[in-house]
């Protein structure tokens, strides 16, 4: 086998197992999260356990990866009376910061696999930032100017699925922007 057609080749298996995983990926990182809020879930062999009950096969080592992603860390539960897994809080969400940055979030609109956000002048890194401490399993990262923020979707997301995570998240957009949401969400 010649080098060439080797790197091909691996070229190609990247690229192909990452069009497979990434919607499982996203699929996968949810049930995580959901089962770590729904459960008292005191080690990774238990929190497999769980995922695989629900059909869902991945290994201890992707799980690991999972809920360092998700920053996952060990709390002592008093009533429980040992250490179980929970996700970060996030402060900002319900801060009058955010509310007033979602006021001057202007439009949504989408092209390949890249949202566009467009926002009153200034506003625009606020609302990126907002976004990315969201930890979205949708979103890849996003790049803020003064006025427009471009957030790169994972492979395989619809607009639907990134349109429902951002509503579920920052469920004030739906009243405070003035945007067809049904047009996504459909």
């Amino acid at each position: 086998m010649n080098a060439r057609w080797e790197k091909q080749n691996f070229v190609y298996f990247c690229i192909s197992m990452n069009n497979y995983t990434s919607k499982d990926k996203i699929e996968r990182i949810r049930l995580v999260r959901s089962l770590i809020r729904e459960k008292n879930i005191t080690s990774q062999e238990e929190l497999l356990d769980h995922i695989k009950e629900r059909g869902v096969h991945t290994t201890q080592a992707t799980l690991s990866r999972d809920l360092k992603y998700l920053k996952a860390t060990k709390k002592y539960d008093g009533t429980a009376k040992e250490y179980v897994y929970v996700l970060p809080e996030n402060k900002s969400t319900s801060g009058q910061e955010i509310r007033f940055a979602m006021d001057e979030f202007i439009s949504l609109d989408f092209s390949g696999n890249i949202a566009v956000i467009k926002t009153s002048s200034g506003f625009a890194n606020a609302i990126a930032i907002y976004i990315d401490r969201i930890y979205f399993e949708e979103v890849v990262g996003t790049v803020a100017g003064d006025d427009t923020i471009l957030i790169v979707l994972r492979e395989g997301v619809s607009y639907k699925d990134f349109v429902g995570s951002l509503l579920e998240h920052i469920p004030e957009l739906k009243n405070k922007v003035d945007i067809d949401w049904q047009n996504f969400i459909e």
